[in-house]
Parts: C-alpha cells; structure tokens; sequence
C-alpha cells in the first residue's frame, strides 16, 4: 500500500508541473472566463430559480443592471425586468433600445433561458470584451426573462401533457355553462403526468410498441390491432357529456396581445372557414382528414387533405366522387374559391396534356399514310375504319 501511496503523489505532483500557463489559454466565443454569478445551462428554472439568477446579476453588476418588476401576474408573480446598458456611460432613456423577452407560452419554456442567458452573457463579459463595452455604451437592453410565469410554473410542477398548459392561468368559461375549470385532465394513475388512455379493442388500429410497452403504435394494414386510443386522461367531471372541455391549457393566447398580424382565433385558426361557410368537421372512420393552413402565392389557403383508410376498400376516385357535389355546392363568401388538388388536380393535367398532344399524333399518322399509299383516298378510308376496329 505504501508504494501504491507515493506513487499517486507523484502523479499529481507531475500533472501540478505541466499544468497550461495562462497564455496559454484562449477564451471561446459565449463563455465568460471567470463569472462572478454562477448559472448552469444545461436546465430551466422555475420562476424562483429565474427570481433568483436575475437578483444575483443585478446584485454582482450594479453599474451594468438593474432589476425591476413591470407588474405581476394573475396569480401575482413579478413580472421581471433587466435593463442593461452601461450606466456610468450616458442615460439609458436616450439610448437605443432592445427589448428580449421569453415564453409567451407556457409550455414553450426555453425562451427564458435565452433570455437570461443574454442578460448573463452581456454583463459576464463586459470586462474583457470591447465589443460588448461599446455596444452597451450607447445601446440599452430590455430582458423580459418569462412574460408567462404563472403558466412555466404550472408547466413545469403541475400534472399537463406535453403540451399543456399554453396559455395564461386566469380562469375563463370555455364550454359556456358559467362554470370556470371544472372539467380539466385528471391525473388518473397518480404519476404527475396526462397521458393518453387506452383500452382493449379487437378492432382498434394500435398495438403496444415492442421496444416500450408504454407507448402505443399503429398496426399496420395486414395486423390485428389490439387497443384504441381514448383521449387525455379525464373523466366527466361537470356531467356534461364531454369530457377535459373547461380547463386552463388553452384559455387564452398571450401572444395575440400583439399590435400587428394576429387575427381573432375565429379567423386565425382552419376553423374560421370551417364556420363562416356553415361546415361541420366529422369524423368519419373511413377518412383520415389533415386540416392545415398555408400561403399560396401570398394568400391564405386552407387545404383539406384526406386520405381513404387501407382498410375501407375505397379509392381516392371513390372518395372524390362522394364529396365533390357536396363541397361544389357549398355557398362561398365573397372571395373565396374552391380548386381541387392531388389526384383530382394530376388527372386533370394529364388529360389536358393528353388532349393537347393526342391531335398532333393523330395528324402524324394520317400523313404517314398518305404517304405510305400515295393516296389521301385511300387514307381517309383506312382512318374511318378505326373507330369499327
């Protein structure tokens, strides 16, 4: 043991004496050398930890950043806000100005961290950094780590799906029965997580996944499948027949407090159409139906996609000959119109490519024929005998 012992003191008295010398050593680009605040990156904090970080920069960079609430939230949390700029260089209300903040959505968190991570970097670096000293000596930051701290925390220590919830708190009445979110998830299995319920099926379209039982996969067209999918954890809570229809996930969407480009979710969502032209969206479980909303040629267009089921022996004609009358027949608002794509749109050209070319051929043949029999005749005998052929 005694050898083994003087052996190890060796080794790190070596390792001591070859040690880099600080010339040696470069900086990389986005990691301040020695930080005075301390912050990992490789996690996402609650409001307390963003709380936290915040007050530690303010307090370690007095001359760089201030820290000041713009209000608090329904559920009165502060609504935090760091200037920085260099204050012993000019007054920050006359400076340009640049405004950062982060998750708008509650579930969409990273956006705090990018923000404070900012603020971190920007004052971290401010001392051996002449870019950044000049940018903040006539340039000013506005960091608002999380506008939405109330739906983050929520987010992150509340039983939610992963996605849920994406707005605000606040209660709101969504299914119209005066009643505020008293049908929301329900953790039913008590493991702090909505997930998806399944039930036995023999005629349902998923199978347990083979490389982890928990998830569900759908079978493919010559499988049995086993389970069919109920929706998020939830129960009838209010008795209304529906179930999860009242809750916080999606009361409200922070982001269309915006000025500029954002439309009632009547108009913003596929759904604005779907009403105005008096449709009903139903299930039909011989259709696989994709709604979606893009910009063609700088004008919105809903696009419809549906697809027929392996299963239901129907082709995409059938489907097309089933509907078309029905759609064609819908009363359209002023400037809207209806174009038919995928199988319909590349028959349609095809024709219209064949019908274009199809007279030219003919016109070919015939002249060959003529030229073959030294007749026009006799060609034009020949040719209206085809048609008998």
């Amino acid at each position: 043991m005694k050898k083994i012992y003087s052996f190890s003191i060796a080794l790190l008295l070596s390792a001591s004496l070859i040690a880099q010398e600080a010339n040696q050593v470069f900086k990389a680009a986005g990691t301040p050398v020695n930080p005075k605040v301390q912050a990992s990156w490789n996690r996402y904090y609650d409001h307390a930890g963003i709380t936290a970080l915040c007050k530690k920069i303010a307090a370690a960079y007095p001359d760089l950043a201030k820290l000041t609430s713009l209000g608090k939230s329904y559920a009165g949390r502060d609504l935090w806000c760091l200037t920085i700029t260099d204050f012993k260089k000019g007054n920050e209300l006359q400076k340009p100005g640049m405004y950062i903040d982060g998750n708008i959505h509650s579930n969409e968190i990273q956006g705090a961290e990018f923000a404070l991570y900012t603020a971190w970097y920007l004052t971290e670096s401010f001392g051996d950094t002449k870019f950044i000293q000049e940018l903040l000596e006539d340039k000013v930051f506005y960091i608002v780590p999380s506008i939405n701290p109330d739906g983050r925390d929520s987010y992150m220590h509340q039983p939610n799906t992963s996605s849920s919830p994406r707005s605000g708190i606040k209660p709101v009445d969504n299914d119209g029965d005066g009643l505020v979110n008293e049908d929301w998830y329900d953790d039913l299995d008590g493991d702090g997580h909505i997930t998806m319920m399944r039930r036995k099926n023999v005629n349902g379209r998923y199978k347990l996944d083979p490389r982890d039982p928990r998830n569900m996969v759908m079978a493919t067209p010559d499988e049995q499948g086993d389970y069919e999918l109920l929706g998020m954890e939830g129960i009838d809570n209010d008795g209304d027949g529906r179930v999860n229809e009242d809750g916080y996930a999606f009361e409200y969407d922070p982001n269309r407090d915006w000025g500029w480009g954002w439309q009632p979710n009547y108009i913003q969502n596929c759904d604005a159409i779907i009403f105005a032209m008096g449709w009903k969206t139903v299930w039909k479980p011989d259709l696989k139906t994709v709604w979606q909303t893009v910009r063609r040629d700088r004008s919105r267009v809903l696009t419809v996609q549906t697809d027929p089921d392996p299963l239901s022996q129907q082709t995409s004609g059938d489907i097309l000959a089933r509907v078309k009358p029905q759609v064609d027949a819908l009363p359209l608002p002023h400037g809207y119109s209806i174009e038919w794509g995928g199988d319909a749109e590349n028959s349609s050209e095809a024709q219209q490519g064949l019908f274009t070319t199809l007279p030219l051929g003919y016109l070919v043949m015939f002249v060959i024929t003529v030229l073959m029999f030294s007749s026009v005749k006799n060609a034009v005998a020949i040719w209206l005998t085809v048609p008998l052929a």
